[in-house]
């Protein structure tokens, strides 16, 4: 296949379920390249551009665009691990991956002032052919692998016993036996109060406000696309949340939050452990996450998961851009 049976099409809106279809039917798209997800971005505009071999569609690439200071850049979303080119199953294997890529990044990524997105890790062969490119002839780039944490093929009646660390199972009998307790919940509103409490703690801010969550949620939860989890103490008193998106593939842990109080309970880890357990039940992968704070992932890594690596890309095309970082007026 040359470039010339490649050509690309921007969806606009009434395309858009043609995409999100397409993505979430494909080993390497994800809930987060879906037009659900993009297109409830505060403060930026969803772009999809489909990829197409004839009248096939073979790939594309779905963000969010940010303009400011008369430039376009492509952010990566707060709480959004990965998104960017997707490419359907049969094109990753049949010889032109790298053509695809090179024309995807040729005539539309190269159209932004900068750009930034992430792969995720099971998207082999797309990781390793990028890192392979020069991925903007002109541009200034960086291709970095970050390391996340994944469960899989783990029987869920054996769960507990595949945890790494000692004290992390037995703290969870201890508090089930002391009668806490975890179930699916859509109760929104003290899920996000919850995640807040424990943002407050770490004296972070919360990724998103409590109107755009309940946006998120309520709107996920109709596209049987999350689940949200609260622990409950003894006496029934919400005590800990989990809040996951999943697709065909993974359940990403996206949000979590202990009620302060109750700490002692171990409700989050009660929680978190449910949510694994009903991932692993509908045959999912559970994506913990990662993070560079060796506290965070040393607590994510007493559940038992594999480490591996995703790819992050950013590339800055433009002088102006950089001129403008370098002076603090963009962050990027």
């Amino acid at each position: 296949m040359s470039n010339q049976d490649l050509h690309i099409v921007k969806f606009e809106s009434d395309r858009w379920k043609e995409w999100d279809s397409f993505v979430l039917a494909q080993r390497d798209g994800t809930v987060f390249h879906t037009s659900y997800w993009l297109r409830e971005q505060p403060g930026m505009e969803p772009e999809f551009y489909g990829l197409f071999s004839g009248d096939t569609l073979v790939g594309g690439a779905s963000f969010c665009v940010k303009k400011k200071w008369g430039i376009r850049i492509v952010p990566q979303p707060k709480i959004t691990p990965y998104y960017g080119p997707v490419f359907s199953d049969s094109f990753m294997h049949n010889g032109n991956l790298k053509s695809g890529i090179q024309f995807l990044l040729d005539k539309v990524f190269s159209r932004f002032d900068a750009c930034r997105f992430s792969i995720p890790p099971q998207a082999v062969q797309l990781r390793e052919a990028l890192i392979k490119l020069p991925f903007h002839e002109t541009g200034k780039r960086s291709v970095t692998n970050l390391r996340t944490n994944r469960k899989n093929g783990v029987d869920p009646n054996e769960l507990i016993e595949s945890y790494s660390r000692m004290s992390r199972r037995n703290d969870i009998r201890r508090s089930v036996r002391k009668g806490v307790t975890a179930k699916e919940s859509t109760d929104w509103n003290t899920l996000y109060d919850l995640t807040l409490e424990s943002f407050r703690i770490s004296d972070t801010p919360h990724p998103l406000s409590k109107d755009h969550f309940l946006v998120l949620a309520t709107k996920f939860h109709e596209l049987g696309l999350c689940t949200g989890i609260l622990a409950y103490s003894p006496d029934d008193v919400p005590i800990a949340a989990a809040w996951t998106l999943s697709d065909r593939h993974t359940c990403y842990n996206v949000l979590a939050g202990v009620n302060q109080e109750y700490r002692k309970l171990n409700g989050g880890s009660v929680a978190l452990h449910a949510a694994i357990r009903m991932a692993l039940e509908r045959k999912l992968i559970f994506d913990f996450g990662g993070s560079m704070m060796e506290r965070v992932n040393t607590y994510l890594q007493s559940y038992g998961p594999d480490e591996c690596w995703y790819t992050h890309c950013r590339s800055v095309e433009s002088a102006r851009f950089r001129m403008l970082e370098k002076t603090g007026l963009v962050r990027f």
